[in-house]
Order: C-alpha cells, then sequence, then structure tokens
C-alpha cells in the first residue's frame, strides 16, 4: 500500500455534510463522474485527488447492510501545516472540538464532531 486513496461517506444531510469539510477543512468541491446518484467529491491541495467522496443517501433506500463482524469507524484523520487557520475556522464553528497533544510533543491535534457523529481528527505536525 502507498496511501489512502479517499474515505467515502453515505448521508441523508449531503449538503450540511459538504458543508462541514469545505467550512472547517477547507476541502472543495470538483470532478465527479456522472453517477446516477446525489454527490459531490472533495479535493483538498492537489487538484487531481479527491479525498472524500460523499454519497446522497435517499431516504426511500434502505441503509447499507453492516455485519455483525464489521468493526466499527473511529474517526477520519487530515494533515495541516497551519494551526492557527484551523483551529480558528474550527472556534467560529458551533461544531464540538477537543484539542490534545501526541506523546512526545511531536504533533498536536484537534478532533471535532461532524454531522453523523463524524468524528475528523487534523494533526498539525511540530
Amino acid at each position: 500500500m502507498m496511501k489512502l486513496d479517499h474515505y467515502s461517506i453515505r448521508t441523508l444531510e449531503l449538503d450540511r455534510v459538504k458543508d462541514f469539510f469545505s467550512d472547517l477543512l477547507g476541502l472543495k468541491t470538483g470532478p465527479r463522474p456522472d453517477f446516477s446518484f446525489n454527490g459531490y467529491w472533495l479535493y483538498g491541495s492537489d487538484p487531481k485527488q479527491a479525498i472524500v467522496h460523499l454519497i446522497g443517501q435517499k431516504k426511500d433506500q434502505p441503509p447499507l447492510e453492516i455485519g455483525d463482524d464489521t468493526g466499527a469507524y473511529d474517526h477520519m484523520a487530515f494533515q495541516s501545516d497551519n494551526y492557527d487557520d484551523v483551529i480558528g475556522r474550527v472556534k467560529a464553528s458551533d461544531w464540538e472540538h477537543r484539542e490534545s497533544t501526541l506523546p512526545g510533543g511531536i504533533a498536536r491535534q484537534i478532533f471535532i464532531k461532524g454531522p453523523h457523529n463524524l468524528t475528523v481528527e487534523i494533526v498539525i505536525p511540530t
């Protein structure tokens, strides 16, 4: 493996989740194949690599099947080099968050609780 390609989220609140990632992390909507369902692809600093795929779930669709042997989602993490910018956006929002530092002080962390209890971690190396 070389790297994580993308993370997909299915949601009934497509625009709210898009705004969460756009407003707090600065991700931008960009090109997306012409699928038969609504959604967004969100991009960071690389305009050729969508890192979050949002899929619009319709209310009349059954939820995704989750088997008994499936692990639970905990969080997704992004890296930033600008703590002041990120924490400014987070504090200006109404989203619950907490800050911590990795043991040994190698990085600062900001954990943000978003729509559907999606937790996003921002890692800022020191």
